[in-house]
């Protein structure tokens, strides 16, 4: 049952490409959430002029494998001109990375200066 449940949220939040193997054949406990986050402003690395980027730690999750991650960018202010906040990139089981683009240069600027940090739910197998 939690599976079925977990591949409709994944579906209705992602669409058709996250729906996940309701067929596996490990126990429901195997299957758990995991949320978290960066801290606001720190860990950005300048990627170029425009963008930023962040890699995400995901290791207190215990994730055996890629979990099913959606992901999304917070600040105390300008996050909503940055574009990127919910890619999730390179992926694996312990973390992923996210990079953030804004169109005035000030990118990797509005990261750090104005507290820019990403949230994240995981679903994924710990066993």
């Amino acid at each position: 049952m939690l599976k079925q449940l977990l591949m409709l949220l994944l579906t209705a939040a992602c669409g058709d490409a996250y729906n996940i193997r309701v067929q596996d054949s490990r126990p429901d406990s195997c299957l758990t959430t995991c949320a978290g986050g960066t801290s606001p402003g720190e860990s950005w690395l300048r990627f170029n002029d425009k963008s930023a980027f962040i890699t995400v730690s995901m290791k207190h999750c215990g994730f055996k494998e890629t979990p099913y991650i959606v992901s999304s960018l917070h600040g105390s202010s300008a996050h909503w001109i940055a574009q990127g906040g919910s890619s999730v990139y390179m992926p694996d089981h312990d973390s992923f990375r996210v990079y953030v683009r804004t169109e005035d240069d000030k990118g990797y600027h509005y990261a750090t200066a104005r507290d820019w940090y990403i949230q994240y739910v995981a679903v994924g197998y710990v066993c």
